[in-house]
């Protein structure tokens, strides 16, 4: 199979399988592309997206429909199919070109392995490497057969990919689109409408083309036709004539991506620099004409920079005087130096000089700098060509031996868990380079250094630490921790020590757990009394619920200071609650929660009565009217009648708030009403009303 593969892409000139994207199954459209011309008429290419869909297409045919532009309504006007074997033999034979003669044994050989290569069945026990190497065949099967149809007219022909419509009338505009005859047993197969007018027109082949100069090559991009492929670029050194062919293959780029601006490309190499290059494009149409789409000159461009200068630390000469020395390897294009200096290693720097230094210079002074900042200096090297290499930058150290001025602790806060933060006001000195944080259990010991937070010279952040962390144990037999720092300078002059701030050490003995006194229950709701927590310190009280005695206590309300009592009208009949208290004091602390209680609040199967109870009659008819609560659900409710001996017995049943009854004779009746709900609840019965008949 190794050598029917090589053999295969010679012929078509396909460099290798790598410059195709992998195929998107989920793509099942079969696009319609057509032109038309005088002699002919619409000429028409099928080209399925997905593999499985082209391969049921070529052996079980393609159905074309057609309609006016304006007309929804399709007709069939062609169906088309591969051609059979014996048909294949006379075609190949009767072929006098002897390259063509091979493409087409070529396509009948995986024509006819279609079957076979897609359908064969790969045990698992094969193992991956199997599976993969099927995919790879199934791949190459499709690629060739439609990569040949699309290059050879011939090609698409044999395989039912073509179809010239005679029957058009010129100057009137169609649609056409292309079904499959058997139905995919896979996919739900789209049919894209493909519009066009009878008219002869010339074919905009307009693309986009973008050129990247680089060093000694020259990047060339272009966005994809949908209907051309296999790219072509040809090169001319004297930007008129003899062009040759730079791509040994066709550039072919498959489903790269709908919203990429450039989707396809090609890197020239070896160039002379600045020398002017002609390039042309070509691109094969899905037609297989070979058209010419662009026109262009360049030229690549010296994009390699000198090296890097090696610039010393900056050294302060005198007070007004910052002198700089570097070095830098030998090259034969240097133009010369640039030196610049910023406040920040990563900041903007600013030129100190009007004129690029000789190439020849190794050193520079500078004087005109503001003291008590941070300066950075870097040197900048620059070629015949105007590329740019520039040195680390280096920070200045400065004669100082003023330190700053005292700091100042903002606010230092502790939590339960003995955790500290002190936040300090930062100082305004330019050239501060952090603080030292000490730490004592009286403001009578020795404080210790405990931490400092220094910015780098040479680091890109230049943000001073203003916050620092501690921990402390909470029982202790001190009740108080005293902090106070120092600010420091870049030369690590040192200022005075700042005000000692002073932490309380948290409460960490739990308030006292209030106790329930009492709990009465009633159908819809659940009053409790308690005693709170004894406590000093207590802040807050808190009343817990839960329904399910193993879950956890989910909160119900915060108590106002002082209550006592507390009544839960959110509750529910037959549902069973669980409640329980707890306190919490100003260090945060809970205390335990209280020994729960528990209620159950019950349904007495009462219901409201109905209201606005009314009797009317005309003729032998009596029509009863009724007003009912609409809150109470699942209701139903029982007439009441008297019967001759003049008792009450139930009559009639009805979900409705009337009834008309028709059964009475003449004399006098009497009606009264009682409401039910399913669950076996009850009202009250209605009055008693009677009526003469």
């Amino acid at each position: 199979m190794k050598k029917i593969k090589y053999f295969i892409i010679s012929i078509l000139g396909l460099v290798s399988m790598s410059i195709f994207s992998q195929e998107n199954e989920m793509d099942r459209s079969i696009h319609t592309y057509a032109r038309y011309t005088e002699s002919k008429g619409v000429e028409l290419r099928i080209l399925p997206e997905n593999k499985h869909v082209l391969k049921v297409g070529i052996t079980s045919g393609f159905i074309i429909e057609r309609s006016d532009s304006d007309n929804s309504n399709f007709i069939e006007i062609a169906r088309t199919k591969a051609i059979s074997k014996t048909e294949w033999e006379t075609l190949i034979n009767n072929e006098t070109d002897s390259i063509a003669k091979k493409q087409l044994g070529m396509v009948q050989f995986f024509y006819e392995s279609l079957n076979e290569v897609s359908d064969t069945k790969i045990a698992l026990n094969s193992g991956v490497s199997a599976l993969r190497e099927q995919k790879s065949n199934q791949d190459l099967t499709n690629m060739i057969l439609l990569l040949s149809a699309l290059k050879n007219e011939k090609i698409a022909n044999a395989l039912g990919l073509s179809y010239i419509d005679t029957s058009v009338e010129a100057g009137k505009s169609y649609q056409y689109r292309t079904r499959l005859v058997k139905k995919s047993e896979i996919y739900d197969v789209l049919s894209p409408l493909f519009k066009i007018e009878a008219v002869k027109k010339e074919i905009d082949y307009k693309n986009y083309f973008y050129v990247n100069q680089g060093d000694s090559q020259l990047g060339f991009y272009w966005r994809e036709i949908p209907t051309m492929h296999g790219y072509d670029i040809e090169r001319s050194d004297n930007e008129i004539s003899n062009f040759k062919k730079l791509n040994k293959a066709p550039i072919y780029i498959l489903n790269a991506g709908k919203n990429k601006e450039f989707t396809n490309g090609y890197l020239d190499k070896n160039l002379e620099n600045y020398k002017k290059y002609t390039y042309k494009f070509y691109a094969y149409s899905v037609f297989g004409e070979r058209v010419h789409l662009f026109k262009l000159t360049s030229n690549s461009i010296d994009l390699t920079p000198p090296p890097t200068p090696k610039l010393n630390k900056p050294n302060h000469k005198t007070e007004h005087e910052i002198e700089l020395n570097w070095e830098i390897d030998a090259t034969p294009d240097l133009k010369g130096f640039v030196v610049a200096r910023s406040e920040n290693n990563k900041g903007k720097f600013n030129i100190l000089h009007s004129k690029l230094l000789s190439k020849k210079t190794r050193s520079f002074s500078d004087t005109k700098f503001e003291k008590g900042k941070q300066l950075y200096y870097i040197v900048q090297a620059i070629d015949t060509a105007n590329n740019v290499s520039s040195s680390i930058p280096f920070a200045v150290t400065f004669i100082d031996s003023i330190p700053p001025v005292k700091p100042t602790i903002k606010i230092a806060k502790i939590d339960s868990l003995g955790n500290v933060e002190v936040a300090i006001n930062l100082n305004k000195e330019k050239d501060l380079m952090g603080y030292r944080l000490f730490r004592a259990n009286s403001d009578t010991h020795e404080f210790s250094a405990i931490d400092e937070g220094f910015i780098d010279v040479d680091s890109a952040n230049k943000t001073v630490q203003t916050i620092f962390k501690d921990v402390v144990t909470i029982n202790s037999l001190t009740p108080n921790i005293f902090y106070k720092v120092k600010a420091l300078d870049f030369n690590y002059n040192q200022s005075d020590f700042s005000d000692v701030y002073i932490v309380k050490r948290p409460d960490s003995i739990s308030p006292s757990t209030p106790v329930f006194k009492n709990v009465k229950v009633f159908e819809n709701k659940v009053e409790l009394n308690f005693s709170l927590s004894k406590s000093k310190d207590v802040n807050k009280h808190f009343i817990y619920r839960k329904i399910d005695v193993n879950k956890d206590w989910e909160e119900l309300n915060e108590l106002e200071k002082e209550q006592t009592s507390y009544t839960d009208t959110s509750v529910e009949k037959g549902k069973t609650y669980y409640y329980s208290l707890r306190a919490l004091d100003n260090s945060n602390l809970f205390s335990d929660y209280a020994v729960s209680v528990y209620a159950n609040p019950f349904d007495k199967g009462l219901r409201p009565s109905i209201t606005n109870f009314t009797i009317s009659k005309k003729e032998n008819e009596v029509t009863l009217n009724w007003e009912y609560d609409k809150s109470v659900k699942d209701v139903y409710y029982v007439i009441f009648k008297k019967d001759v001996k003049g008792k009450l017995k139930q009559f009639k049943q009805t979900v409705e708030t009337s009834y008309i009854d028709s059964s009475s004779k003449k004399g006098t009746v009497s009606y009264a009403i009682k409401a039910f709900t399913k669950d076996g609840g009850q009202s009250k019965l209605s009055e008693i009303i009677e009526v003469e008949i």
